[in-house]
C-alpha cells in the first residue's frame, strides 16, 4: 500500500512534465518560425525604405498647386513675397518628359507690411520641359527666363539620382535658359517614414557678374508613392535684389516656404 501510495504520484508527475516539456519546445519553435518570418518581413521592408527616387509617372491633364512665401529683410525693412504656382501637365514624351504649363498667380508684394502696387496681382504662363525627375530642360513663354518665377529649377530643387539613406549625394546643375547659371548641391536623405522621404539640400548657386554665391539650405518632404514634393522650407544667403536701372540692394536675411496644397 506504501508503495502504490509512492509510485503512483511519481508517475502522475513524471507524465505530465514529459508531456509539458514536449509541448513548450514545440511552442518555441513554432514562435521562433514566426519571429524569424517577421524579421524577414521588416528586413525586406526597411531594405525597400533604405532609397528613394524622385522619379514621377506624368498624365496630361494633372495638375498641382503650390503655395510660394518668401520673408526677406532688406536695408529699407522687410519684404513678403507670396503667390501660388499651378503646375499642369500638357504634354508627354516618350523617354517620360513632360511639358509643365507653370503659372504663378496672385502674386502678392508686402513691404514693411504694406502692399504694393508692383506686380500685386499679376500673372504669368511659362512652358517648362522637364525629365521623368521633375529636373527642369528648357522653359518657354512669357518670363521663360525667370525660372524662379516658374518654380522650378530654383527653389523647387529635384535630382535625377537614386538617394540612399544616410548616404550625401552631389549634384551639379547647368540652367539650360541661362547657362551662365550653376548651382552645385549636397543631398542627404535622412528619413523614409509614413509614405514621405525627408531631404536635406545644400546648394552653391553662381551668376556670372554676381557679387557673391548664394547658399540655399533646404529641408523638403516628398510623398514617396508619386514622387511629388508635399513641403519645401529653407534659407537664403547672399541674395541680391533689385539691378537692372534699379536700385541693387543685399538682402540681410531670406527665408522661404513652397507648400503643395
Amino acid at each position: 500500500m506504501y508503495f502504490g501510495l509512492v509510485k503512483s504520484p511519481a508517475r502522475t508527475k513524471h507524465f505530465p512534465f514529459f508531456y509539458v516539456q514536449k509541448r513548450a519546445s514545440a511552442e518555441t519553435i513554432m514562435k521562433t518560425r514566426i519571429i524569424s518570418v517577421l524579421l524577414l518581413a521588416a528586413t525586406a521592408c526597411m531594405a525597400n525604405q533604405q532609397t528613394f527616387s524622385m522619379e514621377r509617372k506624368y498624365k496630361v491633364g494633372d495638375k498641382d498647386v503650390y503655395a510660394y512665401k518668401v520673408a526677406m529683410e532688406i536695408e529699407i525693412g522687410s519684404v513678403d513675397l507670396s503667390m501660388d504656382i499651378v503646375h499642369t501637365v500638357t504634354k508627354v514624351y516618350e523617354n517620360g518628359d513632360a511639358d509643365i504649363e507653370v503659372e504663378s498667380a496672385n502674386t502678392k508684394i508686402l513691404l514693411n507690411g504694406q502692399e504694393t502696387q508692383q506686380n500685386s496681382g499679376s500673372s504669368s504662363k511659362v512652358t517648362t520641359r522637364v525629365n521623368k525627375f521633375f529636373v527642369k530642360q528648357k522653359a518657354e513663354g512669357s518670363g521663360a527666363q525667370r525660372s524662379g518665377a516658374a518654380g522650378i529649377g530654383d527653389l523647387m530643387m529635384s535630382f535625377d539620382k537614386v538617394l540612399t539613406l544616410g548616404t550625401e549625394a552631389k549634384f551639379e546643375y547647368v540652367d539650360p535658359d541661362n547657362p551662365k547659371k550653376k548651382s552645385e548641391s549636397t543631398v542627404l536623405l535622412q528619413s523614409v517614414d509614413g509614405g514621405v522621404a525627408k531631404v536635406l539640400i545644400r546648394s552653391i548657386v553662381t551668376t556670372e557678374g554676381q557679387k557673391e554665391p548664394q547658399k540655399v539650405n533646404t529641408t523638403a518632404w516628398f510623398d514617396v508613392a508619386s514622387g511629388k514634393p508635399k513641403k519645401y522650407e529653407g534659407t537664403i544667403s547672399g541674395m541680391r535684389i533689385g539691378g537692372q536701372g534699379g536700385p541693387d540692394m543685399a538682402v540681410k536675411s531670406a527665408s522661404f516656404t513652397i507648400t503643395r496644397t
